[in-house]
């Protein structure tokens, strides 16, 4: 192999790394975190440390499964960040992504 096709095959590879990764890097996480449905389950105080059960629904469409997480406030977990938790008011301010949110408990359905 001649120096001059190396160089070039070496560039080129330089240029589709350059231009694909950041691409492929910022597209998933973002895109699902913002069109995941987060709903706060339930507050809870233990030791005096305030939690947040928050359940995270995967967007509609996909196959993949809810998950579950207790947070405390400025913990973090499958991209959300609970920022602070109101127990007088019921509310669970967080940011999902580059989102900041503010969630009640949802009331469950009366028989």
């Amino acid at each position: 192999m001649n120096k001059k096709a190396l160089f070039i095959g070496a560039l080129f590879l330089t240029v589709a790394i350059t231009i694909i990764i950041p691409a492929a890097a910022t597209a998933g996480p973002k895109e699902d975190a913002e069109q995941a449905q987060v709903r706060l389950i339930g507050i809870m105080t233990v030791l005096d440390r305030k939690q947040a059960m928050l359940r995270v629904e995967p967007p509609a469409g996909t196959s993949g499964r809810g998950d579950t997480y207790i947070l405390s406030e400025g913990q973090s977990q499958g991209g959300l960040t609970v920022e602070s938790i109101d127990v007088t008011n019921a509310t669970v301010t967080l940011r999902v992504g580059q989102i900041r949110k503010t969630l009640r408990p949802e009331k469950a359905p009366q028989s």
